[in-house]
């Protein structure tokens, strides 16, 4: 009988399984051929650590009715292949439409128009909110061009990291709005550097870097005449380039002396700075921006700080493809903070390496790990290398057709 792979949200009573359903302990919840017959049922295998399922697609039985939903237009509840797709699509939207009204408050201030604070902190709780109630605002970051709007991505991209840390840290109500407004504003002083210093491919000359390390400051200046801002949120905005060691720019705060948002901030500006293109480099992936962030992170926010950042991006972040122990080819789509070595992943790829539409199945590492013959991650690469864009092969609608290839060259 023919089979077809659905959403584990979308199963209903009467559908057959096509294949055994296992819980998150790895014990059997139903046997491969169980026809689901309650809603309590259905309720139970909603529990278990699969995303999708097999069903048997049945003449005139509900299998044929979950294949037609997908053949057709997709229901509201299976508009994405898993729960995140929604919930990252969510984000990236929210993170596109602050940042483009990012710009057009520099802009407004450049021309010293006036700025209401009130703008600044409802762009800063709505990112602040998006950070407490969204798991996967980490995974929706913007690709940075090279181009003037570099700034304004960029800021708003350190803003969707720091909402997620403060989540993690368990920073609430006002002081996360305050982390997020700082974050947004902390380089508009970048945005009166000239585009040829901002983008330029070789070494800056002294004068050049003068220029940057003074964005901080000049970025303040700006702040200031929106008005009504929290001294806080000032503060942050001038030291977010200061280092614990000293080292840092324009003052060189150290110690005490610099503030607990800045370190916060400060962290995440260069996490982000690392996993997006710049002119002289190309982006560095996720996972090898960790091992980075602690050789060089401790002496400059501290060991306690770069470990809680490893915690909520993960050793292998999500949109990480992991070659298992089985030589599955897998994508990392959920982080297990407390089992850092094993994320949730989704095994996406057939035996020659073709993309699928629907993953062939999901695997909680961590959850299986007791298990004599758990799998495990053998050897990672960057999605890219496989012509994957992550972001949108998890956001795009479930058709239920076809597959898709990936692009010559993947490894």
């Amino acid at each position: 009988m023919a089979e077809i792979t659905v959403p584990i949200q979308e199963v209903k009573v009467g559908v057959v399984l096509a294949t055994d359903v296992y819980g998150p302990n790895g014990e059997l919840l139903f046997s491969k051929g169980t026809r689901l017959s309650s809603n309590a049922d259905i309720v139970k295998i909603r529990l278990s650590s699969a995303l999708w399922v097999k069903v048997e697609q049945e003449k005139g039985g509900e299998g044929e009715a979950l294949q037609a939903e997908a053949e057709g237009e997709p229901s509201q509840a299976g508009s994405h292949p898993f729960a995140s797709g929604g919930q990252i699509k969510q984000a990236r939207e929210l993170l596109l439409e602050t940042q483009a009204r990012l710009k057009e408050i520099a802009i407004s201030l450049e021309k010293e128009a006036p700025v209401a604070s009130g703008e600044v902190e409802q762009l800063a709780a709505k990112i602040a909110q998006e950070g407490r109630g969204n798991q996967w605002l980490m995974a929706a970051l913007i690709p940075e061009p090279l181009s003037r709007d570099l700034t304004f991505v960029h800021s708003t991209n350190v803003a969707a990291v720091c909402s997620a840390f403060a989540r993690l840290l368990g920073i609430e109500g006002q002081k996360a709005d305050h982390l997020c407004a700082a974050a947004l504003l902390s380089d508009l002083g970048m945005n009166l550097v000239p585009q040829s210093v901002l983008l330029k491919q070789g070494p800056l000359t002294g004068e050049e870097a003068s220029q940057v390390r003074k964005h901080p400051l000049v970025s303040k200046a700006m702040a200031e005449k929106i008005g009504g801002l929290d001294g806080e949120v000032l503060q942050a905005i001038s030291q977010h380039h200061e280092r614990l060691d000293g080292s840092g720019y324009p003052k060189g705060v150290m110690g005490t002396k610099l503030g607990d948002l800045a370190k916060l901030i400060g962290l995440a500006d260069v996490y982000v700075a690392m996993i997006s293109k710049r002119p002289h480099r190309k982006a560095i992936p996720p996972y090898r921006a960790v091992p980075r962030l602690f050789a060089i992170g401790n002496s400059l926010f501290g060991a306690d700080l770069v470990e809680k950042l490893v915690r909520l991006v993960g050793v292998y972040p999500i949109g990480t493809v992991a070659r298992l122990s089985t030589e599955e080819l897998a994508l990392v789509i959920s982080v297990n903070p407390d089992h850092l070595l094993m994320p949730e992943v989704a095994v996406i790829f057939d035996e020659e390496r073709v993309l699928q539409q629907a993953p062939e199945r999901c695997i909680n590492l961590a959850a299986q790990a007791s298990v004599p013959s758990a799998m495990k991650i053998v050897a990672v690469a960057d999605s890219k290398e496989f012509g994957l864009d992550f972001v949108e092969w998890l956001t795009r609608p479930v058709t239920g057709k076809g597959k898709a290839r990936q692009d010559e060259g993947g490894k």
